[in-house]
């Protein structure tokens, strides 16, 4: 991606006096927005926050280096444990916000190497996937592309082409393993729940002296007090007929 040039000194006259100022501080965000990757790589490497909320998205510093495209800050905070499973305060992750400005299918597969959700959900309950498909379609079956001379302004700014083939084509396969998942861990969860609630009720049952089910389906009748006393008094019965 071509990066704006940074902020040169300013050269001031007062009173007829010409002064050069140095140039502002840029902060990290402003590094991000402004697409002064080499700024912003220095305060990353530095140790700032890498999961900082912040721009005009409220994302992560991930977040909005997907949005750009730009791969090397993609690779560096990813490097730097950031967080690719952080929404922002709107409500899109990083993998929504990779596929917001075009085909992006190395960002896409760093995030998705990296531990990002592809079944996550933004604020209207929409994946990647589905963000994907629609700015895909937006794209081609809108005149905006010709009559904004669009072509030209990826060119420029050395923007993905036109569509989102790629990154819907591995979206796809990851999104249907996370979602595969999902339910295979429901299920899981839902026999875990029954065993556990079986073996609640059988000892439930042991402690009331009801019927007790094993393992092997063998039914054991558990004694209670009344039975045991009745089982002593005819043991002694049969002991006083044999003395006599």
């Amino acid at each position: 991606m071509s990066q704006p040039e940074a902020n040169e000194p300013e050269t001031v006259t007062l009173a007829g006096v010409r002064m050069t100022c140095p140039p502002p501080e840029v902060s990290f965000w402003d590094a991000l927005v402004r697409c002064q990757s080499e700024k912003a790589a220095e305060y990353i490497k530095g140790g700032i926050d890498v999961d900082e909320l912040g721009g005009p998205y409220g994302s992560t510093p991930l977040g909005w280096a997907a949005f750009m495209g730009d791969e090397s800050l993609v690779a560096l905070l990813l490097e730097r444990s950031a967080n690719p499973s952080l929404p922002a305060r709107k409500g899109s992750y990083p993998l929504h916000m990779a596929v917001w400005s075009g085909d992006n299918i190395k960002v896409v597969e760093a995030l998705l190497a990296a531990g990002a959700k592809a079944d996550a959900r933004n604020r209207k309950e929409e994946t990647a996937l589905d963000v994907a498909r629609f700015f895909e379609k937006l794209e081609r079956d809108s005149d905006v592309e010709k009559t904004y001379g669009m072509d030209e302004w990826r060119e420029r700014y050395s923007r993905p082409p036109l569509g989102r083939p790629k990154a819907i084509a591995v979206l796809e396969v990851a999104t249907r393993a996370a979602e595969e998942a999902t339910m295979a861990g429901a299920k899981e969860g839902a026999a875990k729940e029954k065993t556990d609630a079986g073996m609640d009720a059988d000892d439930s049952a042991a402690d009331e002296g009801g019927p007790v089910k094993e393992e092997g389906g063998v039914m054991e009748e558990a004694v209670d007090d009344e039975d045991a006393q009745l089982m002593a008094e005819m043991e002694a019965g049969d002991e006083a007929d044999e003395a006599d």
